[in-house]
């Protein structure tokens, strides 16, 4: 299999001994690199009725200093009304994509940004996978065991995702913990500083689970 997909058939041991050799400094420069509001476009889905938040909100949750001087988001707005969806244009190349959903009372944000599995250095086969599962262990202003006070605290749900191409970034929010989910959002997205002891305990797991696999594999 890892000859026909990867054209080597060492493929399996060349990554786990990639994921072994990863570095807190590899997640960092990684996240300096892909982690960057600049390079994301940004959906929510909101209930109908909830107003969209002010241009200046948006760009201080983005960590940004307001540009141009407008108003609200209402002023640079294109809205397809048959498909029911908004596309906003961000400041930085950046796009928010506004669609309404009736079913639920629910809000849900998605950041997808350019990178994935196809970005990693060579030897750092395992770092976009990694860097996905730690990303919500802590930031600057809130450790793990904060952040999950939060989540509950706003009956929210956060997950990480990594592909070929992209990082992605998704929470799910109720209606009425709108604004204090987007903020705890941000903060994670943003500001993620992969604490030592949450790294060494995933790349543990994930090395385990590699080597459980590779086992069956050949059992």
């Amino acid at each position: 299999r890892c000859t026909l997909a990867y054209g080597d058939p060492n493929y399996g041991a060349r990554y786990i001994k990639a994921i072994d050799a990863l570095t807190i400094d590899d997640l960092h420069r990684a996240a300096a690199t892909f982690l960057d509001p600049q390079r994301a476009n940004i959906a929510l889905l909101l209930p109908d009725g909830t107003p969209l938040p002010e241009r200046d909100t948006v760009l201080k949750w983005l960590r940004q200093k307001p540009a141009g001087g407008q108003g609200t988001f209402g002023k640079r707005i294109h809205t397809d009304a048959a498909a029911q969806v908004s596309v906003v244009a961000l400041p930085g190349d950046k796009t928010l994509i506004v669609q309404t959903d009736r079913k639920a009372p629910l809000v849900s944000i998605r950041a997808v940004l350019d990178g994935g599995q196809r970005a990693e250095p060579v030897g750092k086969s395992g770092l976009a996978r990694l860097l996905t599962t730690v990303w919500d262990r802590g930031t600057d202003m809130r450790s793990a065991s904060e952040i999950e006070h939060d989540l509950d605290r706003l009956g929210a749900t956060f997950g990480a995702m990594n592909d070929r191409d992209t990082l992605q970034l998704s929470a799910r929010y109720l209606k009425e913990t709108f604004a204090d989910g987007l903020e705890v959002f941000f903060d994670v997205l943003t500001g993620p500083t992969f604490p030592e002891s949450e790294v060494a305990r995933e790349r543990a797991d994930q090395l385990r689970d590699l080597g459980t696999l590779k086992e069956n594999r050949f059992a």
